[in-house]
């Protein structure tokens, strides 16, 4: 369902050690695949449109959280997989960021 493994996260994880934004950009907005890291510490790693979270992607939470899944227009929209800090399992369809299933 997911293609992400926990492989690609560590490697992504160990890849980026500064806050901000690198990937392409189009026209002045974040467009393509690219990595953003928020004040909060939470990071998005996945493609963009627009400036906005679209296609395939990974965030984790400063938290704990993780959610790797398709995202559309900056939201949860399609497969995915959200996992908590203490290992539960939410997997399934989400639309604008819930679960429906």
């Amino acid at each position: 369902m997911v293609n992400m493994t926990v492989t690609s996260l560590l490697m992504y994880l160990t890849c980026v050690s500064i806050y901000g934004v690198e990937g392409s950009f189009l026209d002045g907005s974040r467009t393509g695949n690219g990595v953003y890291r928020r004040h909060t510490s939470d990071v998005y790693y996945g493609s963009f449109l627009k400036g906005r979270f679209n296609g395939q992607g990974m965030n984790v939470y400063a938290d704990g959280k993780i959610f790797i899944g398709n995202w559309e227009n900056g939201k949860k929209n399609g497969s995915g997989k959200k996992i908590s800090a203490d290992d539960n399992i939410q997997e399934g369809v989400w639309k604008n960021d819930k679960l429906l299933n």
